[in-house]
């Protein structure tokens, strides 16, 4: 319950795309006699545990196996813009993501390498 009157928050599964599916999150107010539902948010996990904390903040739980993530949605321009700005921990997993994918880059360069090769010496001796 909230200073306009009763708000209900709801998440359903439901398809972004064909063969996609996400949860979204929902916030239902009445309006002349019918709940009128808006979308709040998107994400690919359960959602969960939503708490209106403040006009125009709500923050849920999305759940995927025994993974939780704490996900928030707000109206206050001075939360989302520092939820916008990186952050060094955000530089810092970046490179070490990267860092951490460059030896898979390598071995697919040498299957490809492994596969083109013959190839394309055994297409030499036979065109000649």
């Amino acid at each position: 319950m909230t200073e306009r009157g009763p708000e209900l928050f709801l998440s359903k599964r439901s398809m972004i795309k064909p063969k996609i599916e996400s949860w979204n999150v929902y916030k239902a107010i009445p309006k002349d006699g019918k709940w009128i539902a808006s979308h709040i948010s998107t994400s690919t996990s359960v959602s969960k545990n939503h708490v209106y904390v403040d006009e125009g903040e709500l923050f849920w739980l999305d759940t995927r196996g025994k993974d939780s993530k704490i996900m928030a949605v707000s109206d206050n321009p001075f939360l989302v813009e520092k939820a916008e700005t990186l952050q060094a921990s955000d530089w810092i997993n970046g490179f070490y993501t990267g860092m951490a994918k460059v030896p898979y880059g390598l071995i697919l360069l040498l299957v490809a390498i492994i596969w083109l090769a013959p190839a394309t010496i055994f297409i030499f001796f036979v065109s000649f």
